[in-house]
């Protein structure tokens, strides 16, 4: 979640850090404490480093190739 953006005029703001938090901790992440915090960030890259993608597009009735990701080799 980004600190900050920039309006459709071109004025900088900042985004506040308990929205952040707010916004992470509604995603299913808690961050009321440190240890929240590391075992939010430890989930994320566990997500990250699945063995199929957390999000995959895809168009009805067409096939689609699925990346494979295991233990640093990559494949379809």
């Amino acid at each position: 979640v980004a600190a900050g953006y920039t309006d459709a005029f071109g004025a900088p703001v900042e985004t506040a850090l308990e929205v952040r938090r707010g916004m992470i901790a509604a995603l299913g992440f808690p961050t009321e404490t440190e240890a929240d915090i590391i075992a939010s960030l430890a989930e994320v890259a566990a997500v990250r480093a699945g063995l199929i993608p957390p999000l995959l597009p895809a168009e009805a009735r067409r096939a689609t190739s699925v990346p494979i990701h295991h233990a640093g080799v990559h494949g379809t």
